[in-house]
């Protein structure tokens, strides 16, 4: 089983899943093999290749601008 699909699975238990709904919005963004919605990341400041996938972001619009994500992503 992949990691990707061990995540998706661990996101469904429903501790977790009542969790999660409550104060985030889950956006899953499929960037491939490095090579789709790249563009999603770089509204992030995100432009380097991440280190691995699945990689999980928790955004606080509040206070994580762009350029202070990619930041804390280096």
């Amino acid at each position: 089983m992949s990691h990707r699909r061990l995540l998706a699975r661990t996101m469904e238990f429903p501790q977790l899943r009542k969790f999660i709904a409550s104060p985030y919005e889950v956006v899953v963004v499929d960037i491939g093999r490095f090579d789709r919605n790249l563009d999603i990341l770089a509204q992030y400041g995100i432009r380097d290749r991440m280190e691995g996938v699945p990689t999980v972001l928790i955004v606080d619009p509040r206070s994580m601008t762009p350029p202070a994500l990619a930041d804390w992503t280096k």
